[in-house]
């Protein structure tokens, strides 16, 4: 469940659950004390033992083991170890940390040839993962390294392969990427549209494809045999990937298989599509290939929701269609709400947020996220007989227009979920998850092959 996932990664960093009457106490002993920025809550500094920890916290966390580790030692075990030997303990280390930062007692929690997303890692858990792989190993790899990687053993080949060239603990720095710089740069500055003329212009001198094409293999996040397989299409939104939906797809856990189908061209040396008709054929192609036999929906988050939308239209045209589509939080590109909410998404998620972008945005990702808008930017979804759930947000995100102004014309039923458009697929991901199982248990129960289902609660009601 992602409640879980993000209750053990809370008490590893030694804050533990209070309860709603212990919460309420302690709010009521903060207001009568007076001071300014007090923070109520439950601090288990035993939990930090032995990890680095911020210079604030070197007088609480206990004395009986060291605070500071540079991981010297355990570069210099690897190194002398036979090369035969080093593979398997640059992947012990990479377990070990990984089940760290997810929460797990030890490694052996950790399946070293699953999906990094499958495993419960997103964006925020490959930056705790990044920093404590450069701690260990004395490395400067991004944060974008972890997300590259399909799994634990394929990390390792590569922090192994790193160290073994010494490109480790005496590499310089790697130059940041110029274009990163200068949209961050940009966007920090208040000229977002700007920003964003840049990457749409950079965007047309990458290499295009002109036919539909393999894209990315699946990224495979939870597994269940009880309902439809869910297909997840990425936000076009840099960083885009199955990380996005990782806190999703757990709270669907033994209910639905939940993959996610990668965009072309957010990855190294990938091409772009020419066109918004070859990107939606690419899509519905690869949808098709994971579906198998099986009964399957189409699901995105924001921009996400285009390509579910259009890619169930192909579908359907070939006599092949999805049972539904569902749409988390999506606008119609020429929607206003639409154009508000890019506003206010650069200022959001590139600097508010940029804690969790700094290591993951590449050129890469930058200029496919302009180029897909730029496709898309004309592209107006048409009349569908696919039976569509639209999940919106009930907060809005940050100042605009009305929120609930933003519409999606096509036929559909709606919930509301709690959240704002980026956290009902983060922090209230479980809430997501669960409205929309109801909403699949309910319309098509025929899919639903036994009692093995998580329990309904319906947050859209």
């Amino acid at each position: 469940m992602a409640g879980e996932v993000d209750r053990r990664r809370l008490r590893g960093a030694g804050l533990g659950a209070l309860s709603a009457e212990e919460g309420l106490a302690l709010f009521d002993a903060a207001l009568a004390v007076g001071d300014p920025q007090l923070i109520p809550m439950r601090f288990d500094p035993a939990a930090l033992t032995g990890q680095p920890v911020p210079a604030l916290l070197d007088d609480i966390v206990p004395s009986g083991a060291p605070t500071r580790s540079t991981g010297a030692g355990r570069v210099t075990r690897i190194l002398d170890a036979p090369s035969a030997d080093r593979g398997s303990l640059v992947l012990a280390l990479v377990t070990e940390l990984a089940a760290t930062v997810l929460g797990h007692p030890d490694a052996r929690a950790v399946d070293p040839d699953r999906n990094f997303p499958e495993l419960g890692l997103d964006s925020l858990a490959a930056i705790n993962l990044r920093n404590r792989l450069n701690a260990e190993t004395g490395l400067r790899l991004p944060a974008g390294v972890i997300l590259r990687h399909t799994s634990p053993r394929a990390l390792a080949a590569t922090v192994a392969g790193a160290l073994a060239t010494g490109d480790g603990p005496a590499a310089a720095p790697a130059a940041p990427d110029l274009l990163v710089t200068l949209f961050q740069r940009a966007v920090a500055g208040n000229r977002t549209a700007e920003a964003m003329d840049l990457l749409r212009t950079a965007a047309t001198f990458r290499p295009v494809f002109t036919e539909p094409v393999v894209p990315p293999g699946p990224v495979h996040l939870v597994r269940g045999s009880a309902g439809p397989r869910i297909l997840c299409f990425p936000s076009v939104v840099a960083p885009s990937g199955a990380h996005q939906y990782t806190r999703f797809a757990a709270g669907l856990r033994d209910a639905c298989d939940v993959t996610v189908l990668p965009l072309p061209g957010y990855g190294p040396e990938e091409p772009l599509p020419a066109g918004a008709e070859v990107a939606i054929g690419t899509m519905a192609a690869a949808a098709r290939e994971a579906a198998g036999d099986t009964p399957f929906v189409l699901a995105g988050h924001s921009a996400g929701g285009w390509f579910a939308h259009a890619a169930a239209g192909a579908l359907r045209e070939a006599g092949l269609p999805p049972l539904a589509v569902v749409l988390l939080d999506t606008y119609e590109p020429a929607d206003p709400m639409s154009h508000a909410m890019a506003t206010t998404l650069m200022n959001e998620g590139y600097t508010a947020r940029r804690e969790i972008n700094d290591g993951l945005l590449t050129g890469e990702q930058l200029t496919a996220m302009g180029g897909y808008l730029r496709l898309f930017q004309e592209w107006e979804p048409g009349p569908s007989s696919v039976p569509t759930l639209f999940v919106r947000a009930a907060d809005p995100l940050g100042d605009g227009p009305e929120w609930r102004q933003g519409r999606w014309r096509p036929e559909h039923a709606e919930r509301t979920v709690p959240g704002d458009h980026f956290t009902i697929v983060e922090e209230h991901a479980e809430s997501t998850a669960l409205t929309v199982h109801a909403w699949l248990r309910t319309a098509f129960p025929q899919s639903f092959r036994n009692a093995r289902s998580r329990p309904i609660y319906n947050h859209g009601k």
